[in-house]
């Protein structure tokens, strides 16, 4: 006997009300394999979560892809423009009815596994039509570059099965480079303070460029692309990048550790691969400036997650930041470099190399403070790096440079060759008295020129005599370093720089000082040289700013390089006997790096009168 209140006649029967429903459902389903949009609505809107009934769906919603895309024409009537409305909403219909399939079944990879098949088979007209509809900003879709990459990203991590088949489609790959071009703004805005989904871009262009068989694709459309796109191309990935930037200083927790990571990795690879693959994207973004945009993301990294320093690989952020910025003309890198260090590039420099530990990010700060010495020769490269340095925090400083550091010799030769540039700066600077000298070091000066000027080497312009005796004796050895000197000189002219008529003297007076200020911890022995800035020795480099080696020693590491033996042990051996013969002088080797060359001083000195006699490699 049923329960008292309950009416029998409207408890619903379970096995009427399911036949109904599924009659109901393979009516629907009629009516949208005829083209009811009502019926698309209805059934998009309530979408099955069922695999089953939603590959039924599929199969009726998607055959609606095969008609024609074609933009209504002007003059058309009234009939043929409801047509081509019909027939856009429809495809919209079949979009959304996918984006809900895999909003549905996302991460139900067995269940997903189930539908790949159909939407394997229907990539190309899928596509083409999502495309279409873009583009053209229709039906509710956006023309923008967010639509694009969402509807690329969903289908990439849908299923794995789907991904393969959809990195290896022209079509697929078509709407990853329209994610970038799509937007012809001139110079795009980043959202201020930021737009989370606006690295999606960049994401599907590296999920893409990863795989073999997508990057030929997709290398082949950006080489096809003409000019005015390559720059929106660019422009778009460096918007995107001051985006990444202000996420990360504005929500530093809006991304798990591991996403920062992949972001970081993503923005230090993926330009460079582009620009290694078509010149035409390197050269836009560096005009565009990258590489201050791509330090700025480097600095906020290291601001932002002291905890994950380790993790986030700043050593191949420096070695990526110098390879750009060597594909600038040597000018215009220069004047960049000055950029990045007053932004603060040697304090992270500093910073990194407090943390270096691995073999790998010591030679990347070695490398590092090597690319900004190349760059001393400049005096704003110069000024830039003192200033830098007197802005270093004194505990950075000390961590850095102690002995006990990895990366002590490194800062050691560094602040070495900047000490003996800024000499060398004020030299080709123009600034300071000419000082012109007598480059006969044996003497003596008492046969004067006619003219009673002194006069210079025709050959090399660089160095001066009192005298034709005094060049007749000092032509046995000048005569091995004429040819260089030459070198050198002419380079200083081409740059329009100013070469006082002794170099060596002029420079001699600039950093006497320097070398005076060591006499008093040099021992009076006429058997050792005084050897200051970088060197080289039979196991390697070394950076020590002074060292005090015996002559014999010192000799035989110049037999070691051809160069040093033809050209240097020639004035070498010359000196070291005069010093023998004269109790009160001593030898000094003066090396540095001006530009692309090292130079080398030898030079006589007397520690009592502070007077200096020398001859240059």
């Amino acid at each position: 006997m049923p329960p008292r209140g309950l009416n029998m006649d409207k408890v619903p029967n379970p096995t009427t009300s399911t036949s109904c429903n599924r009659s109901d459902r393979e009516d629907a389903l009629q009516q949208i394999r005829q083209g009811s949009l009502t019926e698309m609505q209805k059934l998009v809107d309530n979408w099955p979560t069922d695999p089953v009934q939603i590959l039924a769906a599929l199969r009726v919603f998607i055959p609606h892809l095969d008609a024609p895309m074609l933009l209504v024409k002007e003059g058309a009537s009234e009939e043929e423009r409801k047509a081509w409305e019909d027939t856009q909403r429809r495809s919209h219909h079949v979009i959304k009815a996918i984006e809900q399939t895999m909003r549905v079944l996302y991460k139900d990879e067995q269940q997903a596994k189930k539908i790949v098949p159909i939407l394997v088979e229907n990539i190309e007209p899928v596509f083409s039509w999502h495309q279409f509809l873009v583009l053209t900003g229709t039906q509710g879709l956006s023309k923008s570059a967010d639509a694009l990459a969402t509807f690329v990203l969903s289908y990439l991590h849908f299923h794995k099965e789907l991904r393969s088949m959809m990195l290896a489609s022209k079509c697929a790959m078509h709407s990853v480079i329209l994610a970038f071009t799509v937007d012809q703004t001139e110079e795009p805005i980043a959202p201020a303070p930021f737009d989370h989904r606006l690295f999606r871009r960049l994401d599907l262009l590296f999920d893409c460029l990863s795989e073999d068989n997508s990057r030929s694709i997709v290398m082949d459309y950006i080489f096809a692309l003409p000019s005015h796109f390559v720059k929106s191309f660019s422009l778009h990935m460096l918007l995107i990048i001051k985006n990444q930037t202000n996420l990360v200083r504005s929500a530093p927790n809006h991304h798990t550790p591991g996403e920062t990571h992949r972001t970081a990795a993503i923005l230090s690879y993926l330009p460079e691969a582009l620009a290694r693959e078509d010149t035409r994207i390197g050269s836009q973004l560096i005009k565009h400036g990258y590489v201050a945009v791509y330090f700025d993301f480097i600095a906020a990294l290291w601001d932002v997650y002291p905890a994950q320093r380790q993790k986030l690989g700043f050593t191949g952020h420096l070695d990526s930041l110098f390879r750009w910025n060597r594909l600038y003309r040597e000018s215009a890198s220069s004047s960049q470099l000055c950029k990045l260090l007053d932004k603060g590039l040697l304090t992270l420099i500093t910073n990194v190399s407090c943390i270096a530990y691995s073999e790998d990010d010591v030679e990347c700060v070695h490398s590092a403070l090597r690319v900004l010495e190349s760059h001393f020769g400049r005096p704003r490269v110069l000024q830039s790096v003192h200033t830098a340095l007197g802005n270093l925090p004194p505990a950075t400083r000390k961590i850095a440079t102690n002995p006990a550091a990895h990366t002590h010799s490194a800062w050691q030769g560094f602040e070495t060759n900047l000490l003996m540039s800024s000499g060398v700066s004020k030299l080709v600077g123009g600034s300071g008295p000419v000082v012109t000298e007598c480059d006969n070091f044996k003497g003596p000066h008492e046969h004067r020129f006619k003219s009673r000027k002194r006069q210079t080497c025709t050959g090399c312009h660089s160095v001066v005599y009192c005298s034709p005796g005094c060049q007749r004796i000092d032509w046995e050895i000048h005569r091995h370093e004429c040819s260089n000197l030459a070198i050198i000189h002419e380079e200083l002219k081409q740059r329009k720089l100013r070469a006082p008529q002794s170099v060596r003297f002029h420079l001699l007076s600039v950093i006497g000082d320097i070398i005076g200020g060591m006499f008093d911890r040099w021992p009076c022995n006429r058997d050792k040289i005084l050897s200051i800035g970088p060197s080289t020795d039979t196991k390697g480099p070394r950076d020590d700013i002074e060292d005090i080696v015996p002559l014999r020693r010192f000799r035989s590491e110049l037999r070691h390089d051809p160069m040093d033996e033809f050209i240097a042990g020639v004035r070498f051996d010359s000196m070291s006997a005069w010093v023998k013969d004269h109790p009160t002088l001593r030898l000094v080797d003066f090396s540095f790096r001006h530009s692309v060359y090292q130079l080398r001083f030898f030079c006589l000195v007397e520690p009592s009168s502070g007077r200096f006699r020398t001859k240059r490699e």
